[in-house]
C-alpha cells in the first residue's frame, strides 16, 4: 500500500520532468530553426533582393513562421497551466496564464488580428493612425511618434536586455528575487540561451539591410 502511495505521489513529478525534457528539446529545435531562418535571410539579401523582400515582407514566410511560433508557445503555456493547476500556487498560475495570452497577443499583432485572412476593412481609427492602415497596435503613429519604435523596439529592447543579462545574475545571487521569480512562472535564461542570443544579435547587427530587424 505504501509503495503504491509513493508511486502516485511521485507520478506527477516524473511527468513534469518529462515535460521539461520535451520543452528543452523544443527550445533547441526552435533556436536552430531561428538561426537557419536568419542565415537564409542574410543569404537572400546578398544574392536576390526581390526574394529577400518576399521573405521578410508582410504576410510572407518570416511573419507567418513568427506567428506560428508564438501560437505554439501559447499552446504549450496553456497546456502547462492545466497540468500544474493543482500543483502550483494561484500567483504562479495567474502569471502563467498572463504569459500565455501575451503570446496570443503577439500572434494577433503579427497577422493583424486576421484582417487580411478574413478580408476585413480596418476601422476608421486604424485607417487614421496606423501607418499601414492595418488593424494592429504596433504600427500606430501619434504626433509623429511610432508605437512600434517606442514600445516594440526601444522599451522592449531594454526589457529583453535586462531579462537576458541582468535577471539571471540577480536570480543566482538574491534569494528574495529568486523566490519572486519562481513564484510567477518566469523562466530564467541559461548560459545556453545567453550565448546564442549574443551570436544572433551580432549576426543581425553586422547585416546591412535597412529592415534587418524584420528577421
Amino acid at each position: 500500500m505504501k509503495s503504491s502511495l509513493v508511486y502516485h505521489l511521485k507520478r506527477p513529478q516524473v511527468k513534469i520532468k518529462n515535460e521539461i525534457s520535451a520543452s528543452t528539446e523544443f527550445e533547441h529545435t526552435a533556436i536552430t530553426l531561428l538561426f537557419t531562418l536568419v542565415i537564409i535571410g542574410i543569404a537572400l539579401y546578398y544574392k536576390n533582393i526581390p526574394a529577400y523582400r518576399s521573405y521578410v515582407g508582410e504576410d510572407r514566410i518570416v511573419e507567418w513562421l513568427t506567428a506560428i511560433a508564438l501560437f505554439i508557445c501559447f499552446i504549450i503555456s496553456i497546456k502547462r497551466f492545466f497540468q500544474l493547476i493543482s500543483l502550483r500556487s494561484f500567483r504562479f498560475l495567474l502569471f502563467l496564464i498572463l504569459f500565455s495570452f501575451m503570446f496570443l497577443f503577439g500572434v494577433g499583432e503579427e497577422i493583424s488580428w486576421g484582417q487580411r485572412i478574413f478580408d476585413v476593412q480596418s476601422p476608421d481609427f486604424f485607417l487614421t493612425y496606423n501607418s499601414q492602415n492595418e488593424t494592429n497596435i504596433h504600427n500606430l503613429i501619434f504626433n509623429n511618434i511610432r508605437i512600434n519604435k517606442l514600445i516594440f523596439s526601444f522599451l522592449l529592447g531594454i526589457i529583453v536586455f535586462l531579462y537576458i543579462f541582468v535577471l539571471p545574475f540577480l536570480y543566482n545571487r538574491k534569494e528574495k528575487i529568486r523566490n519572486l521569480i519562481d513564484s510567477i512562472a518566469l523562466p530564467i535564461p541559461s548560459n545556453y540561451h545567453i550565448f546564442r542570443y549574443i551570436i544572433l544579435i551580432i549576426m543581425i547587427g553586422i547585416f546591412n539591410a535597412p529592415d534587418k530587424w524584420e528577421l
